[in-house]
């Protein structure tokens, strides 16, 4: 945010989207590829910037499901909207995962950003580390590489609010699971399961 400001004279305003209209869940992540509710929300947020400031510059930004969110939100805006839209920006973005992935709007600027180590890949966003990657085939191997690794996390928190994140992360993460596991049987069926691989940096989506 500091370098925003300095590029543009403090001449930035940021508006995320509320909680309320982004539940960041599971069951949207899989069912909708993102939160619908989300990508209406930032739509609306950005036709009535517009509306308010006609001549300013609009970038749209989201990581990981709310990147998806992101995607759904530039091709929503109205037109007067549109007009003022001038880039969208992605981190770990798994837009290519989910079964309908969005487009892009003609002539819109994007740059994803995605951790493309080797050593440790983000694999729900990479296009080259993959070699040697071995994907759950069943619900208790997606248990061991998702849920048992972000059980982890406690053992690396260093203060009150990380311990307290460490402890609900993995049990949210659990209890969304098996609110949508039929979808997962179906991806692994399908050859999609890349995409339930939320590791720890994208477990609060």
């Amino acid at each position: 945010m500091d370098s925003l400001l300095s590029a543009f004279d403090g001449d930035v305003h940021v508006q995320g989207v509320n909680p309320e209209d982004y539940p960041a869940n599971l069951a949207d992540y899989v069912k909708e590829g993102g939160s619908e509710n989300c990508g209406d929300a930032c739509a609306r947020t950005v036709d009535a910037y517009v509306e308010k400031c006609p001549e300013a510059n609009i970038f749209v930004s989201g990581w990981s499901q709310g990147a998806l969110c992101a995607h759904k939100c530039v091709n929503r805006v109205n037109d007067a909207a549109r007009k003022q839209l001038k880039g969208l920006a992605t981190f770990g973005d798994e837009n290519a995962l989910m079964d309908e992935p969005s487009t892009v709007p003609a002539g819109l600027s994007v740059k994803a950003y995605c951790n493309e180590d080797n050593a440790s890949p983000d694999l729900l966003c990479t296009e080259s580390a993959l070699s040697g990657i071995n994907l759950p085939s069943s619900i208790s191997e997606w248990k061991a590489t998702v849920y048992d690794n972000l059980s982890l996390l406690k053992d690396v928190a260093t203060n009150s609010a990380q311990l307290k994140a460490a402890a609900s992360v993995p049990v949210s993460i659990l209890s969304g699971f098996f609110g949508v596991s039929k979808y997962f049987l179906l991806d692994v069926a399908t050859g999609h399961v890349r995409r339930w691989l939320v590791v720890s940096w994208h477990s609060e989506m």
